[in-house]
């Protein structure tokens, strides 16, 4: 029987460059790991050959690589604390739920597509919002430019709050009055399509 053949969509270099940030700036000091909208599992795979760790993808689509931990679900906020990391490289439409996990356990995310807002925001704008969110809550971050093909290749590590919020439910954002042109945002009531894009798709 041959390999299992891989079609992968996008810079595949972002696997590799992300694995590298993970091992670099987390060490021993992890090892539940999830995989959040982590496609076929090749980020997954690839953790754990390179640094030992246990992962699980996250993810409602079915396929995934041979001997890949998966859920086949969308993330939800309330997994968070069953792991150590939490990682998302271009989660799609799990990055509002990923986001809020930075309240809770340590994360690394490379956003890709505005599921942040319903407005219409570039990578730029939608990178500073998310930002902006990020430090009205208290959550540490650590701007990074992965080593691969842009522009989707801006992202952030993260580290929660000295005092997180107790529960995961009804979260109530803490917005600053005047450091953005929305600084109003609101959870938006409907997003657009869950649809993947297919620049990015693992």
């Amino acid at each position: 029987m041959g390999r299992q053949q891989i079609l992968c969509h996008g810079d595949d270099r972002r696997f590799d460059a992300v694995a590298r940030q993970i091992a670099a700036n987390f060490g021993p000091d992890v090892h539940y790991v999830a995989d959040v909208a982590g496609g076929k599992g090749l980020l997954s795979r690839l953790l754990h050959k390179m640094c030992g760790l246990s992962c699980e993808v996250i993810d409602p689509r079915p396929e995934v690589l041979r001997g890949v931990n998966h859920r086949a679900i969308q993330f939800d906020p309330s997994l968070a604390d069953y792991y150590d990391l939490i990682v998302a490289l271009h989660p799609d439409q799990a990055l509002r739920a990923v986001v809020i996990s930075a309240l809770y356990r340590p994360t690394v995310l490379v956003p890709c597509c505005n599921f942040w807002s319903a407005h219409r925001l570039g990578i730029r704008e939608m990178f500073l919002e998310i930002e902006i969110w990020f430090h009205a809550q208290g959550v540490r971050t650590r701007r990074l430019t992965f080593e691969f093909g842009g522009p989707c290749n801006r992202g952030f590590i993260t580290f929660p709050p000295e005092k997180p919020p107790v529960e995961f439910g009804g979260l109530t954002p803490v917005v600053p009055e005047k450091s953005s042109r929305r600084a109003d945002w609101k959870p938006p009531q409907k997003l657009r399509p869950q649809t993947r894009c297919s620049p990015c798709t693992p």
